[in-house]
């Protein structure tokens, strides 16, 4: 099976394969960590090269031969026996990085504290249904963070820490924002005290560019262009789509909306807030299982699917239907929960509505088209040329929007998971 394009995880099926004498997966795309049960198969040879595995290498039976197996090109592979010559799982680089941040959380509650000036007000930079974010800079190394801390008295708050320490050890994307690392303690007061400490998003939010609050003196309103709201819709399916097919565990995020879309220093959109997050064991193609004991479910009105409402269990459709309705939000500048919609029109209808006509008036005012760059072009062709393509690539994405957020294909979804 060399050479292909295989991708994900090898399949827990494989376990029950114990009479291969070859197993040649070598140039594929394949991630995680190499399945421990492979140490009983009496295999010559295993080549596993040139994948993307990750983590401890098991040690026994054909792991010991190592003139049986091929590892290269696998570089963050580690541990394995002496003669493999493979780095030290304690002390790679990443590991390194969150001993550093453990030390700093859990030298004391105190380190936190001095961090973010003692939480200062000054400091917030923003408010979450579980808790606070403070903007935070460890003094050993000059990093930026950002430290969410629970409000411990907020129902749900512990299956919040809980659902973001799952994401701390399984989470494998760029695209997604993981906890660096997470505290447990007291603080001052002798009160519980749970902050998870992430990787500061110095472009703060996507809501903060769709929505910009006009009302702050001195401040330029910023715009977006058309390649960058690309390259943003781009990166967060692209974390919908690894938390639903390529993570360890398939995730339902269940939250999905600007608010919780954080852009870095070069506007590379990270999906954050897994406290909503649903783990899910998948039967077939169709059907899943939920794993969590609530038996409620909340999201944000406007993005959840409607069916959520009705007592339907979260499920990667609601996700896709999420993922529509913030598309259509970034194209058109509008909230699905402003005023003008209501009753029989929704966000869904309205951008519908203008798209039968090939209309392209609904679109966001704020978003820079590039017009500057285009009216650069000397020739008129190529001005034309461009204006089309990029006309083409926005009815595309609008076209996108609808079909994931259309109610009838979403209905039709919940009653086969049902």
């Amino acid at each position: 099976m060399k050479r292909n394009f295989f991708h994900r995880l090898i399949p827990s099926t494989f376990s029950s394969l114990r009479s291969l004498e070859v197993l040649d997966l070598s140039h594929n795309k394949l991630l995680g960590m190499v399945p421990k049960y492979l140490e009983g198969f009496a295999l010559k040879p295993l080549n596993l090269s040139f994948n993307d595995f990750e983590g401890a290498l098991p040690e026994r039976y054909i792991f010991e031969n190592v003139s049986v197996i091929s590892l290269v090109g696998n570089p963050r592979i580690c541990g394995g026996v002496p003669d493999l010559k493979l780095p030290n799982c304690n002390f790679s680089h990443s590991k390194k990085l969150n001993l550093k941040l453990m030390i700093s959380v859990i030298f004391g509650i105190l380190g936190i504290l001095k961090v973010t000036n003692g939480f200062s007000a000054s400091n917030l930079i923003g408010v979450g249904s579980h808790g606070y974010v403070y903007k935070g800079i460890f003094e050993m190394d000059g990093k930026h963070v950002a430290i969410k801390v629970l409000n411990l008295l907020q129902h749900g708050a512990i299956k919040s820490f809980i659902a973001e320490c799952v994401a701390l050890r399984i989470v494998r994307r760029q695209n997604l924002v993981k906890p660096l690392t997470a505290c447990s303690g007291v603080d001052y007061g002798g009160n519980e005290f749970k902050p998870l400490v992430y990787e500061f998003m110095a472009n703060s939010s996507l809501e903060d560019w769709l929505h910009p609050d006009n009302s702050r003196a001195n401040v330029q309103p910023r715009r977006l262009g058309f390649f960058q709201l690309l390259n943003i819709a781009i990166d967060v399916a692209s974390a919908i789509d690894y938390l639903h097919n390529d993570c360890q565990i398939s995730i339902v995020h269940c939250d999905l909306k600007p608010n919780n879309i954080l852009l870095n220093n070069e506007l590379v959109a990270h999906v954050g807030d897994s406290g909503l997050s649903r783990f899910l064991h998948l039967t077939d193609e169709t059907t899943c299982r939920i794993h969590t004991s609530s038996t409620t479910f909340k999201g944000s009105i406007g993005y959840i699917a409607p069916e959520y409402g009705m007592g339907s269990d979260p499920t990667m459709h609601g996700d896709v239907y999420s993922f529509g309705i913030v598309l259509l939000e970034m194209l058109i500048g509008k909230r699905p929960t402003n005023d003008m919609f209501g009753g029989d029109l929704s966000l869904h209808d309205f951008v519908r509505n203008h798209m039968a006509d090939g209309s392209l008036e609904i679109v966001n005012p704020v978003l820079d088209l590039e017009e500057e760059e285009i009216n650069r072009e000397s020739s008129r062709i190529l001005r034309f040329m461009r204006r089309q393509k990029m006309v083409q690539g926005l009815i595309s994405l609008f076209q996108i929007g609808v079909a994931c957020s259309e109610l009838e294909l979403l209905a039709q979804c919940m009653i086969q998971v049902k």
